[in-house]
């Protein structure tokens, strides 16, 4: 057998008997919320919380998306918040924050027309230490998303996605910005995405929306291509969170709005963007609670996840929290309970464990899963305890090594999980 990866976990036990595996009852995930009374003290609150400093800052219009939506990456690039303005005014907490936060840069995100001189010159009175601005602006959306990506760096894959409408933009910002993937505005200029894949020696592109926002033609401007995209922006979020689920740190789930009375909202999404990006955390949209988006979210959690809202009740109402927080741990609870094997009657397990010494002298076991209606092996699964995974059968072969430092009395047998793709698993241990 090759080697495997072995729990740091020292507190494992192995169970050499069949019991059931119950949830803790108590389990209970954190919330946290970040706001001010408007976007712009909101992108204020959001820095102060969770930047001592920086070097670099971005500056977007708070008010129009198009220019804004392609600077998350950029923003973790220089480990950078974004906070936002609008065309001629600067919000006040966004001043102080300016002056909190002593950067030595600032880059602003598109032209004049989108930030005016006016608040650069501003900007440059207010903070009396020697500041370098830099703005990064083209003719239209579409060349600002290029030069952005172009500061960026390169990148063996991109992302492609509309210009006119923000949502499938800010539901992969942080993943994007976290694998260092430019985020290109793709529903036009076909030739301009074409000439940057060649000059950037793209291997992939990542489309995200459907063909009436990204157009089919996209599809070939890259040696491959993948599209994820769902009916509608709460489904497309729901897609892309899936597709990237092994990637994403759900210890910190971010849940901001994505429209407010039928009307498209980006400002909480992408202030809170480079800060979901620091450690790739999803952004869910509040409205996106439907049973897959549950599921993924559920089996990735743990008791030291914390669902944070971003915006006030108005927008993020505290029912919303507290029905996706009570979904979520009623589902962890109930799939738990059912995780393990079998004094309950009620409670059909799937697969039986055995296990052996890894060698003489070993303080490791290696353990496998055998269905109980088959003699065929569990494969590509993990193993968690108390919601931490501590082995994984990374090489397909059904066998995973394990910790054996203590034997039974002492250990919380219900805290023991098998998770496969998103699912767990019934078995006796």
């Amino acid at each position: 057998m090759s080697s495997k990866k072995i729990g740091s976990l020292a507190m494992i036990i192995l169970i050499f008997c069949s019991s059931t595996v119950f949830a803790d009852s108590s389990y209970k995930l954190n919330e946290k919320r970040i706001f001010g009374k408007d976007r712009y003290e909101t992108s204020a609150m959001i820095s102060k919380d969770n930047w001592n400093s920086s070097s670099d800052v971005i500056l977007c219009n708070g008010e129009n998306f198009p220019d804004a939506l392609c600077s998350v990456t950029l923003a973790k690039k220089y480990d950078a918040p974004i906070l936002l303005v609008s065309k001629n005014a600067i919000n006040e907490n966004v001043m102080k924050e300016l002056n909190r936060l002593n950067p030595k840069k600032i880059t602003i995100i598109g032209k004049e027309g989108v930030i005016s001189s006016e608040i650069e010159e501003k900007i440059k009175n207010f903070l009396p230490k020697k500041l370098q601005i830099e703005r990064l602006g083209g003719m239209d959306r579409y060349e600002t998303s290029k030069i952005i990506a172009d500061k960026v760096g390169q990148s063996r894959e991109i992302v492609l996605v509309s210009g006119k409408a923000p949502s499938d933009a800010l539901t992969i910002s942080s993943i994007a910005a976290n694998k260092s993937m430019p985020v290109l505005l793709a529903d036009e200029n076909e030739e301009s995405i074409q000439n940057y894949v060649k000059n950037n020696n793209v291997n992939k592109a990542y489309i995200i929306g459907g063909e009436s926002c990204v157009p089919l033609e996209m599809e070939r401007v890259a040696p491959s291509f993948e599209r994820i995209y769902g009916k509608d922006r709460y489904e497309s979020n729901q897609k892309v969170i899936n597709r990237f689920r092994d990637s994403i740190n759900f210890k910190s789930v971010y849940l901001t709005i994505a429209s407010f009375n039928g009307v498209d909202q980006f400002a909480d999404a992408l202030s809170s963007a480079p800060l979901a990006a620091k450690d790739c955390s999803p952004i869910i949209f509040s409205d996106n609670t439907n049973k897959e988006l549950l599921n993924i979210i559920q089996s990735k959690v743990n008791k030291d996840s914390t669902i944070i809202a971003i915006g006030g009740e108005k927008l993020v109402s505290n029912d919303t929290i507290n029905n996706l927080i009570k979904s979520i741990s009623s589902n962890q609870s109930n799939n738990s309970s059912s995780s393990g094997g079998s004094n309950n009657s009620n409670v059909k397990a799937d697969y039986t464990l055995s296990l052996e010494q890894s060698f003489p002298g070993a303080f490791t076991y290696d353990l496998k899963f055998t269905s109980i209606n088959s003699s065929n092996n569990l494969k590509e699964y993990q193993l968690l305890y108390d919601g931490k995974v501590i082995a994984e059968d990374k090489d397909g072969d059904g066998v995973v090594r394990v910790l054996a430092i203590f034997l039974g009395k002492d250990i919380d047998k219900s805290k023991f999980q098998i998770l496969k793709q998103g699912e767990y698993i019934n078995f006796n241990i």
